[in-house]
């Protein structure tokens, strides 16, 4: 995949919608976090800016959308949802406005007069469907993501916020020295950046056994913000070793992750229920020196390979990459650039 994508410049005519969900809702997260932070860059005063009018400010940011540096309308084709995205209950009279508009716009009309409904469609998504159609399931997929977007803001505000005890650092850049992991003259640096170093309040009475600290502790930790269709698994944290690395740098005991779990909570007990809410995940653990050393030597290896021109085939990835096949996948087999573009 490096080589097509850096080297040949062969990278994919779509874009994915977790990835400007994911960055608006980590955009106002991190704005919102800046407001408890002392001392403030010039960078990080233009960026506390959106937590003056946070919803708005992410509804805003939700419409970068872009495919190679081409600004794209959230209803083209091009651009990929999950099933996941969708909550029908969400969505409100403005948002069903828009909706009939579109689909009176595209002709999204059945032969008994009747709009054509999600329903009607979905079971197709993507790939049995027109271009006309795709772009009218789109704008439900968007404007319900929307809305839950706003509910994490909502949850970030109420659940997460009051724990951040002291800002450190937010999206600070990480760089590693590799030539200190081997033995071998290398000038090569692995560059990254955390979301944020926080001291943060332990409040929820599972996390504080399972870290083995008394309830209401602060701990200092490097977390890592996240949406994801579902919360993560008790061990996201060896799972996806990224942290550990920034560990390495930043010498500190703790890492996690905040998650924003796009799947929406409706409890029918309990002290909330009977509501409609986002689930923000917590997790927090004792970053890992053996998992760091593992990926380092991974990325030593990875190096290795470019220079030597090596770029072998991950055959048990094909068919999921984060989440959908690999978009090289008919490409590597047969030349096939459908779906493709090259610079």
């Amino acid at each position: 995949m490096w080589q097509l994508h850096y080297k040949e410049k062969i990278r994919p005519d779509s874009t994915s919608s977790a990835f400007f969900f994911g960055t608006a809702v980590g955009q106002i997260w991190q704005s919102l976090v800046l407001t408890k932070k002392d001392s403030l860059t010039q960078q990080e005063k233009k960026d506390i800016e959106l937590s003056k009018t946070p919803k708005e400010s992410f509804r805003n940011l939700m419409y970068n959308i872009e495919i190679e540096g081409k600004r794209i309308p959230p209803t083209d084709p091009r651009v990929q949802y999950f099933k996941g995205d969708y909550d029908g209950e969400l969505l409100q009279s403005p948002d069903w406005e828009k909706i009939d508009a579109l689909a009176q716009e595209l002709g999204q009309t059945l032969p008994d007069g009747r709009l054509v409904s999600f329903e009607d469609l979905i079971d197709r998504y993507p790939s049995g469907l027109t271009d006309t159609d795709i772009s009218y399931l789109n704008l439900h997929f968007f404007l319900s993501l929307c809305r839950k977007g706003e509910m994490m803001i909502d949850s970030f505000q109420k659940d997460i916020l009051p724990n951040i005890v002291k800002v450190h650092a937010i999206e600070k850049a990480i760089k590693i020295d590799l030539s200190l992991e081997t033995d071998k003259p290398m000038t090569d640096f692995l560059i990254g950046y955390l979301d944020m170093k926080v001291d943060f309040k332990v409040t929820d009475e599972k996390l504080a056994e399972k870290l083995g600290v008394e309830l209401g502790s602060v701990l200092t930790v490097l977390f890592d913000n996240k949406t994801s269709s579902a919360r993560y698994s008790s061990k996201c944290l060896e799972e996806k070793p990224q942290l550990n690395i920034y560990q390495f740098a930043e010498n500190t005991k703790y890492i996690g992750y905040i998650v924003g779990v796009k799947e929406i909570k409706r409890p029918k007990r309990g002290e909330r229920k009977g509501d409609t809410f986002a689930d923000i995940q917590v997790v927090i653990g004792e970053a890992s020196e053996e998992i760091s050393n593992t990926v380092l030597d991974g990325v030593n290896a990875m190096l290795d390979g470019i220079a030597r021109k090596e770029f072998p085939m991950k055959l048990d990835t094909c068919d999921r990459c984060y989440g959908r096949p690999c978009v090289y996948k008919d490409y590597c087999k047969s030349g096939n650039m459908v779906g493709l573009l090259q610079k």
